[in-house]
C-alpha cells in the first residue's frame, strides 16, 4: 500500500545566490515532500512512498541516479517531445526568494494518480490554489473507488492564491482537507497583512484572523515560521515546536525546507494515528536535513543502516525530543 504521495511536481533547479550559482539541482515541492516522508519510511518501507516524475529529453543521468538511489515507489514518465520542468531560483537578503519557470510545467492531475496506481494512497500532499484543492479532493472522493481507509490530505496553498479575495474560498476548501500548512508570509497575505516576524505578532495573526474560522472546522492548522519553528493550532489550542537548527551555523540553503517539513509531518501524522507532537517532530527533523546543503540531503549507508547527511534519523529524532522537552520545561 502507498502511504504517501504528492501532487507536487519534480523540477530541476538552478539556484542563484549573491556570489555564485548552481545548476541541475534536484528540486520541486513534490520532490522535497517525498524526501520528508522517505527519511522516516527507511529502506524497509521506501517503496510505500509513491510519486510521479516527468522526465523530458534533457533529463540528466546524474539526476536520475540520485532520485533512483532513494529506492522509493517512483513512477518515471519519459517524454522525448518536451523538456523537463525547470525552475530559476534567486536568493537575496533575509532569504528572500524569487522564482520562475524556465520551461513549461507539467502538473500532476488526479487522472495521473489513477493511471499510476497512486489514487488510493493513505496520505496525499497537494500544493495548489483553493479551487484546485477542492477539485482534487472531490474527484478522488467521487471516483467510485472502495478504499479501506480515509485519505488524509495536507494542503500547501501556493503564494499566488494567497490574498483577501480568495480567503472565503480557502475556508471552503478546508472542509476537504485534514491539514492546512501555509508559511507565515502566506498566512498574512490571506488577510492582507505584512509577514509577522516575532512570536507575539505571529500569535496575534493566528488568534485574531485565523482562529475564529478554524474553531468552526476540524482542520489542523500548521504554520511554518522559518527559524522560529512551527506553530500548530488545533481544537482551540496553540503549540509551538522549535526549529531543529537553533542557529544558522549549519543552514546552507533554505530551498525546500517547508516542503520537506510537510512530507515529514504528514508521514508522522499517519504513522502515529494523528498525534501532532510526533508529526511536528518528524516535520522539523526533516526540514533540518533539507537546509544543510544546496540541493537534497545525501543518502549513504553504514553497513545496513541508512545515513542521511551522515546521521541516523532515529538519533536526530532523539535530539529533537530533548530540544522540545527543554523548551517546554522553560515555558512552564
Amino acid at each position: 500500500m502507498t502511504w504517501f504521495t504528492t501532487m507536487g511536481m519534480f523540477i530541476i533547479d538552478e539556484i542563484h545566490f549573491e556570489k555564485h550559482s548552481v545548476y541541475d539541482i534536484v528540486g520541486g515541492a513534490g520532490t522535497y515532500g517525498v524526501l520528508g516522508a522517505r527519511f522516516f519510511a527507511g529502506k524497509e518501507r521506501a517503496k510505500e512512498i509513491g510519486w510521479i516524475v516527468d522526465a523530458g529529453n534533457d533529463f540528466p543521468q546524474s539526476v536520475e541516479d540520485q532520485i533512483s538511489s532513494w529506492n522509493t515507489g517512483l513512477v518515471p514518465r519519459r517524454d522525448s517531445g518536451r523538456k523537463t520542468t525547470r525552475g530559476w531560483n534567486s536568493y537575496g537578503d533575509n532569504d528572500l526568494r524569487s522564482f520562475k519557470y524556465l520551461t513549461p510545467k507539467k502538473r500532476i492531475e488526479v487522472a495521473d494518480l489513477h493511471e499510476c496506481g497512486l489514487d488510493s494512497a493513505r496520505s496525499i500532499h497537494v500544493i495548489c490554489s483553493p479551487d484546485r484543492c477542492m477539485k482534487i479532493c472531490s474527484d478522488l472522493a467521487g471516483d467510485g473507488s472502495d478504499r479501506p481507509h480515509e485519505q488524509v490530505f495536507l494542503w500547501e496553498p501556493v503564494p499566488d492564491c494567497c490574498c483577501p479575495e480568495t480567503f472565503s474560498t480557502m475556508l471552503e476548501a478546508l472542509n476537504s482537507v485534514q491539514v492546512l500548512s501555509p508559511n507565515c508570509h502566506e498566512a498574512a497575505l490571506f488577510v492582507g497583512l505584512p509577514e509577522p516576524t516575532t512570536v507575539a505578532d505571529i500569535e496575534s495573526l493566528v488568534y485574531t484572523h485565523w482562529a475564529p474560522h478554524l474553531d468552526k472546522l476540524k482542520t489542523v492548522f500548521v504554520l511554518r515560521c522559518g527559524k522560529l519553528g512551527v506553530l500548530v493550532y488545533n481544537n482551540k489550542q496553540l503549540k509551538w515546536y522549535p526549529a531543529y537548527h537553533q542557529s544558522s551555523e549549519k543552514v546552507v540553503d533554505p530551498t525546500g525546507g517547508g516542503n520537506t517539513f510537510v512530507g515529514g509531518f504528514l508521514y508522522g501524522y499517519i504513522e502515529s494515528g494523528g498525534d501532532l507532537d510526533t508529526a511536528a517532530s518528524y516535520g522539523n527533523v526533516a526540514a533540518g536535513l533539507a537546509v544543510e546543503q544546496v540541493g537534497v540531503p545525501l543518502l549513504s549507508y553504514q553497513g545496513e543502516q541508512e545515513l542521511w547527511n551522515g546521521t541516523v534519523i532515529k538519533e536526530r529524532l532523539q535530539e529533537y525530543a530533548a530540544l522540545l522537552e527543554g523548551v517546554r520545561q522553560r515555558q512552564e
